[in-house]
């Protein structure tokens, strides 16, 4: 517990302006809502990423009280393909989720994480979320890692972030009076066409992964990104966020990232090679 506080106030001191918690289920964690104030009162802002199966009205009335500036609520398409991921029953608890937390206004977004198996019958999902009066979905391209890594789950890959992908996903918000927000790491579209509110950093070309976001693993690693876990800066437990932040093997990964021509870092060519060499710095 203190590691966490201790990484709160070394990001309060670095000028940090938004943290995100994400799991797991972070709500599983007994203090996580002392966090969140400790957060709250270092004037950072605080986003929770959940599947929404501990999400009651009570628990909705906390997150709001605290002031939290966006709950982010998990699915993985309609019904028939988020329980087949999930198990069954999570998609109906999370749309109950979706509900206590717009009548307690809190923020909420809806995070599709688009696979192969999503793509078709999202319009389902889509007539779900607008009857519980969701307003917002984020959408993002699964990527290889977590379960998405394990080759019993090979058939979820294959969709493309491109133009006409953003198109139908657009044109399906409209359908349904739902704004779709665009991952701009993932669809080659404008930051305004994305509605992307992520920070960025003017020069940087790419997603900014260990730049201007860092990923701090459940073990104090401290990543440039949970899509890169073979590269650790360093850990929490045995140095200070700022010494890792500017040590030498987070400063070796920017200079390799600033070289790359690609929008997500871990998609470069060199990227395997280069993963390598610093793992062993």
């Amino acid at each position: 517990m203190e590691h966490l506080r201790s990484l709160i106030r070394s990001c309060c001191r670095a000028g940090v302006l938004e943290v995100a918690i994400t799991g797991g289920e972070p709500l599983i964690y007994p203090e996580i809502f002392s966090l969140m104030d400790q957060i709250r009162n270092c004037r950072m802002n605080v986003m929770i990423s959940t599947n929404g199966m501990l999400v009651t009205h009570e628990i909705a009335q906390k997150l709001a009280a605290l002031g939290v500036m966006e709950t982010r609520v998990s699915f993985e398409g309609c019904r028939e393909v988020n329980d087949g991921i999930r198990g069954n029953g999570t998609y109906d608890r999370a749309l109950r989720a979706i509900e206590h937390l717009v009548d307690t206004g809190n923020r909420t977004v809806c995070r599709l994480t688009l696979s192969r198996r999503s793509e078709e019958s999202l319009d389902h999902l889509f007539a779900d979320l607008q009857s519980r009066n969701a307003r917002i979905v984020k959408v993002s391209v699964i990527k290889n890692s977590g379960r998405a890594s394990d080759p019993e789950n090979a058939d979820l890959h294959g969709p493309k972030g491109d133009l006409a992908c953003a198109k139908r996903l657009i044109e399906m918000g409209q359908r349904f009076g739902i704004e779709v927000q665009l991952s701009s790491d993932d669809f080659p579209v404008s930051a305004e066409e994305a509605k992307d509110g992520k920070l960025g950093i003017s020069g940087v070309q790419n997603c900014g992964a260990g730049t201007a976001t860092a990923y701090v693993s459940p073990y104090g690693e401290v990543l440039p990104c949970s899509s890169i876990p073979q590269i650790v800066f360093g850990n929490i437990r045995n140095d200070s966020f700022m010494r890792i932040w500017t040590g030498s093997t987070a400063m070796w990964f920017r200079k390799m990232a600033a070289s790359s021509n690609e929008r997500l870092i871990c998609q470069a060519p060199c990227f395997r090679h280069v993963a390598e060499q610093i793992c062993h710095l």
